[in-house]
């Protein structure tokens, strides 16, 4: 089963952005097989500054490292990522070290939060 497509942020905005020369763009669609069996799509958007593609190749490196370990929650990995993707290491940190799930929703919600927020302000600073 391939789960349907999910809009989680105003992607047309940033495809301007692309066309301008501002940013690039990376999609990248992975198929997933949850525990009960059944397969979901997985499509990831990544945008990354001119100059700075190394940062799309490598996260989409470690997330497949990721994908390839046992389930589970990987502080090492998270570190990481979060630092691909310019987070402060404070921040980082914060996010790095929640092992249980209560910890996690909060900051994964707060990450979100914080990535509405910087998507707010990075189209406001790229715009003419």
């Amino acid at each position: 089963m391939v789960s349907q497509d999910v809009e989680c942020f105003p992607e047309e905005n940033f495809d301007a952005l692309v066309a301008q020369g501002q940013l690039t763009k990376a999609v990248s669609i992975t198929t997933k097989r949850v525990p009960d069996g059944t397969e979901h799509q997985l499509r990831r958007v990544l945008y990354a500054l001119p100059g700075e593609e190394w940062r799309i190749k490598a996260l989409l490196l470690v997330q497949g490292l990721y994908d390839s370990l046992a389930p589970g929650w990987r502080p090492d990995l998270e570190r990481v990522i979060g630092l691909l993707l310019g987070y402060d290491r404070q921040d980082v940190e914060i996010h790095s070290v929640a092992p249980n799930p209560v910890s996690f929703k909060l900051t994964h919600h707060l990450g979100v939060t914080s990535l509405a927020a910087r998507t707010g302000d990075l189209l406001a600073s790229l715009s003419p």
